[in-house]
């Protein structure tokens, strides 16, 4: 059911963010800054009709902490993990996730995209998955304003992981997303349940018959 709110409110949240005619900038700071302005005028615009979980006057106080790259770990390469760096088994950065940030809370984040060679343009606003799971990091990490921590989304598995030097948190399957895994024990665990995923549903994936 969760999953299912943070699916909408996204969907909302884009759909709102396409109608104020958003421009491509040639600079990240630039998106990042039209991102904010952005999303404050959806939340004032709709305020006293949808409950976003954060308010325009927060985000109006938040400052952009570091840029999040956002990479996919690649399925195939995860069905033949055998203990190699996690680097092998992701995409290219697919996003950037910005978290908006006050006095160490995240109060949202916004994400953009590289359309272009340096042009780049805002494709989400608040993720409520994001900002909560940032939230719950140890403080040493918040305290360097998410410096070097990247984002990772495994699909078919719908887990996220958040990588931080040599250490991983998650919250998938009741983890404490607050303590540290390790990050090639995560793996092994993940690839027994994407073999068991595939084994259930790998025929409807090749016909491209199922999406999840």
């Amino acid at each position: 059911m969760r999953t299912l709110k943070y699916f909408f409110t996204t969907i909302f949240l884009f759909a709102f963010a396409v109608l104020l005619n958003a421009q491509d900038t040639n600079s990240l700071q630039r998106a990042i800054e039209k991102g904010k302005a952005d999303l404050v005028e959806i939340l004032n615009q709709s305020e006293g009709k949808f409950n976003f979980g954060v308010s325009a006057a927060a985000v109006e106080r938040s400052q952009p902490a570091s840029a999040l790259p956002h990479k996919e770990m690649l399925f195939d390469r995860l069905l033949k993990y055998e203990g190699q760096d996690i680097s092998e088994v992701l995409s290219k950065t697919q996003k950037l996730v910005v978290p908006l940030v006050e006095n160490t809370r995240v109060v949202t984040t916004i994400s953009i995209t590289e359309k272009d060679q340096d042009t780049y343009v805002v494709n989400e606003l608040v993720n409520q998955q994001y900002s909560e799971e940032l939230n719950r990091l140890p403080d040493d990490i918040k305290a360097r304003n998410f410096e070097k921590v990247g984002i990772i989304y495994v699909p078919n598995l719908n887990a996220f992981i958040y990588t931080y030097g040599d250490r991983s948190y998650t919250s998938y399957k009741g983890k404490n997303v607050s303590s540290p895994a390790n990050t090639r024990e995560l793996l092994k665990e993940l690839r027994v349940d994407a073999e068991a995923f595939h084994k259930k549903y790998g025929d409807k994936l090749k016909k491209g018959k199922l999406v999840y």
